[in-house]
């Protein structure tokens, strides 16, 4: 039988422009896998000018949450705290998820069901260039993750696993993880 987990997705706000917070949410909300809940956290003039500013329409989806934290709380802490699913992912602003996104790496956790992490590949576009990079992952091994930090742009943690603190002293600021 498949694990279905719920997927906990943070978008943490910052300074970010309104077109980059925009097009992650809608990669969110047209997602195929249908277990997940979306956590756009930032301070309070962040999510009163987001709710203002972007349109009712993407709101509409019951799964998607504005979290309001005070000004330098730890945005990642404010989540962990409130998430409601198995797995907690981070999408950047600007980041876009393909629609398949969420069911493949529900699949890798299904194929690996004691991770307490997954990652992904991922390809970014230069904005200066238009150039694409791509950065593949090994199906497993540990030597290219202990040689060095990145785990891609998208990746999914425990919620157990980070409510413990088990999230290594080496990820916490590191912005690819």
């Amino acid at each position: 039988c498949a694990r279905q987990p719920k997927i906990s997705i943070v978008l943490p706000l910052g300074n970010a422009g309104l077109d980059a917070v925009r097009d992650s949410l809608q990669s969110v909300r047209n997602q195929n896998y249908p277990d997940w809940e979306l956590l756009a956290v930032g301070d309070e003039p962040a999510c009163r000018e987001l709710a203002a500013r972007i349109p009712a329409a993407i709101w509409s989806n019951e799964r998607m949450h504005l979290v309001s934290v005070s000004r330098g709380t730890d945005t990642l802490a404010a989540a962990v705290s409130v998430a409601g699913g198995s797995f907690i992912g981070i999408v950047e602003p600007g980041d876009e998820l393909t629609a398949d996104a969420l069911t493949w790496i529900v699949a890798a956790h299904n194929r690996f069901p004691e991770a307490r992490w997954l990652f992904t590949d991922h390809a970014a576009q230069d904005p200066l260039t238009g150039t694409w990079h791509a950065a593949y992952k090994p199906a497993y091994s540990p030597a290219p993750l202990t040689a060095g930090v990145d785990c891609g742009r998208f990746a999914l943690f425990s919620t157990e696993w980070l409510r413990d603190g088990g999230m290594p002293p080496e990820f916490e600021n590191d912005s690819s993880c």
